[in-house]
C-alpha cells in the first residue's frame, strides 16, 4: 500500500478485480484473508488522490462485495472513511463517479453492518451528500452524447446505491429530500431511458416510504413525472423490451402504494389532478391476472382503505366516483368474471387479485355517502342478474378461495340486505345467482381455520335476513299481496342447522369475535322455529 508506483499499484488491483471475477470461491478466499480492508487502506495511503488507483481499487471492491457470504468480512468501520474522502476527490470525472457509486452500491447490498457505518457515523454519512452532489453535477449534458453516456451510468448507479442505503428508515430520513429531488431530476432528464428510469424508480419505492420524502415527492410535481413516463413508454429505445416497461410500471405501483398507505400523504396523493390519468394508465393496459394488475389493484385498494379509516370523505369519495366515470371500477369487477385464458392452479396473483377487488368493493358497499353506495345498488337489474357486481363475487368465491375473499364477500353480502334503493330485487338476484348454495351448501368457507370468525357471524347475518325474508313476505302473503322474494326453505333446512351445529359446537366457546357469539343464538332461535313455519305457510 505504500508503493510510490502508481501505476504498478493499479496494475496489481486490476489483477486482483480480474481475479475475483473468475469464481466464488476465489472472491471468499480474498475477502477470508482480509483483502476488503486492505483494498479500502490503499485509499488511505494516498490512493484516494489518484483517480486510477482509486478507479481500480473500487472496482475490485464492487467484485468482491458482489459475494454472497461478503456480509461474514465486514471492513473496519475508520475504512470506509477511506472510500469517502476517495469519492469526494472524484467529481472531475464522471467515469470514477460510477465506479465509486457502484463500489458504494454492492459494499451495502445486503450487509447491515456497512449500511449502518455509513447512515450512523457523522463522517461516514457524508458520502450520502456525495453521491447526491455527484447525480447533480453529472446530470445530463445535451451537446455531448459520449458525456451524456457517462451522465446516465452516473445516474443509474447513484440511484442504486441510494436505494441500498435507504433500506431502512434511518437511511430514508438522512437521504432526504435533496435526495428525492437528485432523483427526479435524473429521472426527467432520461425519461426516454429505461434502465435509468427502473433505478430511479426503484429508490422512490424507499424514499417513499418515508412520509416526508413521500410528500417531498407529491409536492415536486413526481406524480406529474409519472405521468409523463406512462403516457410515453419507452419501447426498444435502448435495447430494453416491453417486459422491461411492464416492470417499471410495476415498481410505479408500488411507489404509490407506500405514498398511499400514510394518512397524510395519501391525501396529498388525492389532490394531484394527474392521479386519475396516472391510475387510468396503468390499468388501461394491464392483462388480467398478471402481476401488473395485482399491483395497480393493491395500491388503488391502499389508497382507499387509508382514506376510509381516515375519515378522508371529500378525497375519498371524488376518487371512488372518478374511478367510475372513466370505467376503471368496471375493469377491475369485469376481472372477477374470469372469462379469458387462465391456469388456475399455476397463476400466483389472480386469487389475492379477487381479494383485493373484493375489498374495492366492500368500500363502496360501507361508504357514508349514499351516491357512491348507489353506485353499486342502482345497477341492480333482476331481468340480468349476472350483471348486478355482487353477483360477480359468487363464483370467485368458489373458483380461487381464500379468507380474506371470503371476508368481503360475506361483508358485501351482508350489506346489500340494508340497501336503500332496489333492496327486493337485491335480494332476489342473490338467491338467483346461488347466495345460499355458497353459504350453506359449500360447507368449505365456514370450517376453514384461516377464515376469520367475524367472517362466519356476517355469513351468519346474511342467513338470518333470508329466514326474516320467508316469515315476513309468507306472513303477510295474500292473493292481493303476492310474495315478492321467496325461496325453499325446506330444501336448505338442513344445510341451516348442519351450519348452526357447527359452529354451535367448534367456534362458540373458543372464538373471541363478539359478533358470532351475538349471532348464533338469534340464528338457534330460528332454527328452531323453522318446523312451525314450514308447517303453518309451507313452501
Amino acid at each position: 500500500a505504500s508503493s510510490k508506483n502508481t501505476f504498478e499499484l493499479k496494475s496489481i488491483v486490476g489483477y486482483l478485480g480480474k481475479k475475483a471475477q473468475i469464481t466464488e470461491s476465489i472472491r471468499e478466499d480474498i475477502l477470508s484473508k482480509n483483502g476488503l480492508n486492505i483494498l479500502l487502506n490503499l485509499l488511505k495511503c494516498g490512493g484516494d488522490k489518484d483517480v486510477a488507483v482509486s478507479m481500480s481499487t473500487c472496482k475490485a471492491i464492487q467484485i468482491l462485495c458482489e459475494s454472497p457470504v461478503a456480509y461474514k468480512y465486514p471492513a473496519e468501520k475508520s475504512a470506509v472513511f477511506y472510500l469517502t474522502t476517495a469519492i469526494r476527490n472524484s467529481f472531475r470525472n464522471p467515469i470514477f463517479c460510477y465506479t465509486a457509486f457502484n463500489c458504494i452500491c454492492n459494499f451495502t447490498h445486503n450487509n447491515d453492518r456497512h449500511r449502518e457505518y455509513v447512515i450512523n457515523d457523522k463522517y461516514n454519512n457524508t458520502v450520502i451528500g456525495y453521491i447526491i452532489e455527484g447525480m447533480n453535477k453529472f446530470r445530463y449534458s445535451e451537446d455531448d452524447v459520449t458525456k451524456n453516456h457517462h451522465c446516465e451510468k452516473v445516474q443509474i448507479s447513484a440511484c442504486l446505491a441510494l436505494q441500498n442505503l435507504a433500506a431502512n428508515e434511518s437511511g430514508r430520513q438522512l437521504i432526504g429530500n435533496d435526495g428525492v429531488e437528485a432523483v427526479l431530476d435524473g429521472f426527467i432528464a432520461h425519461v426516454e431511458n429505461n434502465l435509468v428510469i427502473s433505478a430511479a424508480l426503484g429508490t422512490l419505492i424507499n424514499l417513499c416510504a418515508f412520509e416526508k420524502n413521500a410528500t417531498h415527492f407529491i409536492q415536486n410535481d413526481g406524480i406529474n413525472y409519472l405521468l409523463t413516463y406512462l403516457q410515453n413508454p419507452t419501447e426498444n429505445m435502448d435495447g430494453s423490451s416491453a417486459l422491461t416497461t411492464t416492470k417499471i410500471k410495476i415498481t410505479i405501483c408500488r411507489i404509490l402504494r407506500n405514498i398511499s398507505l400514510e394518512k397524510n400523504t395519501a391525501e396529498k396523493l388525492c389532490e394531484r389532478e394527474e392521479l386519475d390519468d396516472v391510475i387510468t394508465s396503468l390499468l388501461i393496459n394491464a392483462d388480467y391476472a398478471t402481476e401488473l394488475f395485482y399491483e395497480v389493484v393493491k395500491f388503488v385498494n391502499a389508497l382507499i382503505t387509508t382514506l376510509q379509516s381516515g375519515g378522508f370523505n371529500k378525497n375519498l369519495n371524488q376518487l371512488m366516483s372518478n374511478l367510475c366515470e372513466r370505467n376503471l371500477f368496471n375493469i377491475l369487477v369485469d376481472a372477477l368474471e374470469m372469462d379469458y385464458d387462465i391456469e388456475l392452479e399455476t397463476n400466483k396473483y389472480i386469487t389475492e387479485i379477487n381479494a383485493q377487488i373484493a375489498a374495492i368493493i366492500n368500500s363502496y358497499v360501507l361508504s357514508k355517502d349514499t351516491d357512491i353506495k348507489n353506485i353499486i345498488f342502482e345497477q341492480a337489474d333482476q331481468y340480468d342478474p349476472e350483471s348486478f357486481i355482487p353477483s360477480k363475487l359468487i363464483q370467485a368465491s368458489f373458483v380461487t378461495p381464500s379468507a380474506s375473499l371470503t371476508y368481503y364477500t360475506n361483508s358485501i353480502f351482508f350489506n346489500c340486505m340494508d340497501a336503500q334503493i332496489n333492496n327486493i330485487e337485491i335480494k332476489n338476484i342473490l338467491v338467483d345467482v346461488g347466495i345460499l348454495d355458497y353459504c350453506l351448501e359449500n360447507t368449505a368457507w365456514y370450517q376453514s381455520p384461516q377464515v376469520n370468525d367475524n367472517a362466519i357471524a356476517l355469513g351468519m347475518g346474511i342467513i338470518l335476513c333470508y329466514l326474516q325474508v320467508w316469515y315476513t313476505e309468507h306472513q303477510k302473503y295474500s292473493v292481493n299481496n303476492p310474495l315478492q322474494c321467496d325461496w325453499d326453505l325446506k330444501k336448505y333446512k338442513k344445510a341451516i342447522e348442519n351450519f348452526n351445529n357447527y359452529i354451535k359446537t367448534q367456534k362458540i366457546n373458543v372464538t373471541k369475535s363478539q359478533q358470532l357469539k351475538q349471532t348464533q343464538p338469534k340464528l338457534e332461535q330460528f332454527i328452531k322455529a323453522i318446523p312451525v313455519l314450514l308447517k303453518k305457510y309451507g313452501n
